[in-house]
């Protein structure tokens, strides 16, 4: 009896280090290169098409982030976060006296990437669909 009991005592204390929950898999990688943008901007000026490049977040394992978009410089980097593998979101943010948002999607062969953003200079917004095609 005694055995009995010790086995469900070390039972309860092992059952909890045993995680069978999957790991969670980073899809960054199918992100990651050098894409061409080309902006759809809807208050009918003419589109530009410039590179941007996409890294992965150095702090956050569901983010992304984009380099040169607006073909600002590879100093205007804007985070995205991957909220399911091909749903992406611009959360608020600011960026050399500029303020972003949006949301977007990807292809399920991660080759096109479709923006909707909300860019702000201060005084008005510029709402812009932004194609990326990777390179």
């Amino acid at each position: 009896m005694s055995r009995l009991l010790i086995l469900i005592f070390i039972s309860f204390f092992l059952l909890p280090c045993c995680d069978n929950t999957p790991p969670i898999e980073d899809i960054r990688p199918h992100y990651l290169g050098v894409w061409e943008c080309s902006e759809d901007n809807l208050s009918g000026m003419t589109p530009s098409i410039y590179d941007i490049k996409i890294s992965e977040s150095s702090h956050d394992m569901r983010k992304i982030e984009i380099s040169n978009l607006y073909n600002f410089g590879n100093n205007f980097i804007v985070e995205i976060l991957i909220e399911e593998k091909t749903i992406l979101t611009i959360e608020q943010q600011n960026i050399q006296n500029f303020s972003i948002l949006g949301n977007g999607y990807t292809d399920n062969n991660y080759e096109n990437i479709e923006l909707n953003v909300t860019l702000n200079d201060g005084s008005t917004d510029q709402i812009q669909i932004l194609n990326l095609q990777k390179k």
